[in-house]
């Protein structure tokens, strides 16, 4: 309803669309929807968002030695003191959600990712088998890096959709006649029938390997010595795939530079 009001006029809407984005993945992680009287929970799980990839980032200091976050954060360093209350805050809100799933009746019922993991820990405990590392704080971990993931992954990815539309407005227009002859106006699409809307997901599709919003993969360690091209790459080495190289190498895709929906 805000962008409608704006009635064309240009406007940043990166605050709209991760509000957004976040509503949407905090709800499936918890099980349940935030009310309107949770805007502080939402703004909370944004902001979480922001410190945690600034200040956690695999590249800082602090996370190559997480003892330099304690100083840094008693001598008010770069602002973390700030930042580890909000990661802090961010850890008690998916915990209350977790003792939630425990004690209100409508939610334990519900079939969510909470519930389901919840269940193993009690199935591990009831047949006295080891732990196999499944804890409420293991629990608690795993939903914090869950809505990290996929918070930044889709924010990024819906930011280059946006901005690309924006420029190509005759690819814009075709997706809409698409999206609105298939599907109508208030309808809703679904990932299983993608098939009936190829234009769109050709444009989705060319968004992620135009924007590579993930330049490099996660770090991946080899169990044996691989031979590639002559090469050896040894047993125990940390491998690093460039996406983006990937993406716009001219050996598989022609004109690289150029957003082109006809690719898919």
């Amino acid at each position: 309803m805000k962008l409608r009001q704006l009635k064309g006029k240009p406007t940043d809407i990166s605050h709209e669309l991760a509000i957004s984005v976040t509503s949407n993945i905090i709800a499936l992680l918890i099980g349940r929807r935030l009310t309107e009287h949770e805007t502080d929970k939402l703004q909370l799980s944004v902001n979480y968002s922001d410190v945690a990839f600034i200040y956690m980032g695999p590249s800082n200091p602090t996370t190559i030695v997480p003892a330099l976050r304690n100083v840094c954060e008693v001598f008010k360093i770069a602002g973390y003191n700030k930042a580890m209350k909000i990661i802090r805050h961010f850890s008690a809100f998916i915990k209350e959600e977790i003792n939630r799933h425990k004690t209100s009746p409508l939610l334990q019922d519900t079939p969510d990712f909470i519930n389901s993991y919840l269940d193993k820990i009690s199935e591990i405990s009831r047949s006295n088998k080891q732990n196999q590392g499944f804890s409420e704080e293991m629990l608690q971990g795993t939903l914090n890096i869950l809505f990290l993931a996929s918070s930044d992954t889709m924010f990024s990815s819906l930011g280059w959709l946006f901005r690309l539309m924006c420029k190509h407005k005759d690819i814009q227009h075709k997706v809409y006649a698409e999206l609105t002859e298939v599907l109508g106006k208030d309808g809703k699409a679904r990932y299983e029938e993608r098939d009936k809307i190829p234009y769109t997901f050709a444009v989705i599709m060319e968004a992620q390997r135009y924007g590579s919003n993930v330049p490099l993969s996660g770090n991946r360690l080899a169990f044996d010595d691989i031979p590639i091209n002559g090469y050896i790459i040894p047993k125990g080495s940390e491998i690093t795939a460039n996406l983006w190289a990937l993406h716009h190498d001219p050996a598989y895709w022609e004109k690289p530079e150029e957003f082109r929906s006809e690719r898919f």
